[in-house]
């Protein structure tokens, strides 16, 4: 009998099986997870938590002291260590974006949320070449990833100007698979799924 991994704790409440959750809950969900994607928020909440904090002191003003406080505890509750210790979760490391995977020795390859964060011009094109390659025939590609649109706005705020839009994955997807599929779902991410040629 082996032993289960022991569940990772989180703060933020999980969903209820067998019961969907509110719009609102799928909102906090998406804040929750991005939380360690937030470096570039984090480095905004230092340029102006510190000064502000220096204003509070040097000019005795609590309000704005009190408010620096309150974009630290922010920005820490933004913070979390990526998990390591699961025995399902083996790592590897790419070099020069190669997948160390054989040819054709997966039946599915998934991108996931940062997907947008790898350059076009070069490393894209390579890291979903390599998906191809170790893609059996048939293989599935899937990707999700949030849009560039109102409903991410208001999640993630002007940091969603950076993403990729819909139909440029539309694009680059269709460039390279068979039968690309597009769906969206309630909780304001675009799901892609294509066939490898």
């Amino acid at each position: 009998m082996t032993k289960s991994p022991e569940a990772a704790m989180h703060w933020y409440p999980a969903a209820v099986a067998g019961q969907r959750p509110s719009a609102w809950w799928y909102w906090g969900r998406a804040v929750y997870v991005s939380r360690r994607d937030y470096w570039k928020i984090t480095k905004y909440f230092l340029a102006v938590g510190i000064p502000l904090g220096a204003i509070g002191v040097l000019f005795r003003l609590p309000l704005a002291f009190w408010a620096a406080v309150a974009l630290a505890e922010i920005g820490l509750l933004l913070l979390e260590v990526p998990p390591t210790n699961s025995p399902r979760i083996v790592a590897s490391k790419t070099e020069h974006f190669t997948l160390p995977l054989q040819d054709a020795s997966c039946d599915a390859v998934c991108f996931g949320f940062g997907t947008h964060e790898i350059p076009i011009g070069g490393a894209r094109e390579k890291l979903f070449g390599e998906a191809m390659r170790v893609l059996k025939p048939g293989g599935k590609v899937l990707l999700f990833e949030h849009g560039w649109d109102a409903h991410n706005y208001v999640i993630f705020g002007p940091v969603i100007h950076h993403v990729t839009r819909r139909q440029d994955w539309d694009k680059f997807l269709e460039e390279r698979f068979n039968d690309v599929k597009y769906a969206r779902s309630s909780q304001a991410v675009d799901l892609f799924a294509g066939t490898r040629r």
